[in-house]
C-alpha cells in the first residue's frame, strides 16, 4: 500500500531509521499473509478479507487530493481517493 499525491508522486507515510540511524522516509507498507479457505468454498471462488492499518505520525504539509494505492503480488487492485483539507483554527 502506498500513498500518491494528485500529481502521481509517492508521498511519505512515515519515517524510519536506516542502518546508520539516519531518518529516511517510508513510502509504502506491505507484508505477507495467508488467507485460509473455508471448507464450503470451492477452489477459485473469491472471498473478502478485511484489514485495518494504523499510520502513526503521518504529516501533510498542504491540502490536496491523495490516493491510497492497494496492490497484491505487484498487481494494483484499487485506488482509494482521500482529500486533505487545512485545519480550521
Amino acid at each position: 500500500m502506498s500513498l500518491l499525491t494528485e500529481d502521481g508522486k509517492e508521498y511519505p507515510i512515515g519515517v524510519r531509521a536506516d542502518a546508520d540511524g539516519k531518518p529516511q522516509p517510508v513510502r509504502g507498507m506491505g507484508g505477507e499473509f495467508t488467507l485460509g479457505r473455508p471448507a464450503h468454498l470451492v477452489d477459485g471462488d473469491e472471498q473478502v478479507a478485511c484489514f485495518a492499518f494504523t499510520i502513526d505520525g503521518i504529516r501533510f504539509v498542504q491540502a490536496g487530493m491523495f490516493e491510497w494505492v492497494v496492490s497484491v503480488d505487484g498487481e494494483e487492485l484499487s485506488r482509494l481517493p482521500m482529500r486533505v483539507q487545512a485545519a480550521q483554527g
